[in-house]
């Protein structure tokens, strides 16, 4: 009789954390933080107090979610450091005479006036002329002349 008011309860308990995750995931069917911390209260809410459930337990759980909430942040630091850092061995062409080749046409020599970024690609200005980065042929050294 006891395995099957165990079995009952179980039952139950699985049934309410069923019902607190579907009510608290986010639109697109994801488990977001809140849903984390409503499936955890109601998990502690039907747990059985004669075993109950360690408390390391539900620690070991809050931070492994945490860490995994801050994967897309180190993501997305990770793709800005990288752009700030593209732009900046561009910026370093800057002043600089440089040869490039068009799709078509022949190689042209210029000094790089300004540099951008455009969708993630650097463009440089040789002589009022917009260059993708990957044109360039040659870089010669400061100081020296074509």
């Amino acid at each position: 009789m006891t395995q099957v008011t165990s079995t009952a309860a179980s039952s139950a308990s699985t049934d309410a954390m069923s019902q607190a995750v579907s009510q608290a995931a986010a639109p697109g069917g994801a488990l977001g933080k809140d849903a984390f911390l409503k499936l955890l209260t109601t998990q502690m809410q039907q747990q059985d107090p004669l075993s109950p459930t360690d408390n390391t337990q539900f620690l070991a759980q809050l931070a492994q979610f945490s860490s995994l909430e801050q994967i897309p942040n180190v993501a997305t630091a990770m793709d800005n450091l990288a752009a700030s850092n593209t732009l900046a061995q561009g910026a370093a062409l800057g002043g600089r005479t440089v040869t490039y080749q068009l799709e078509g046409e022949d190689p042209v020599t210029g000094v790089v006036g300004k540099v951008t970024m455009d969708h993630g690609s650097i463009k440089l200005d040789v002589d009022g002329v917009t260059v993708p980065a990957s044109a360039v042929q040659s870089i010669l050294p400061p100081g020296s002349s074509s």
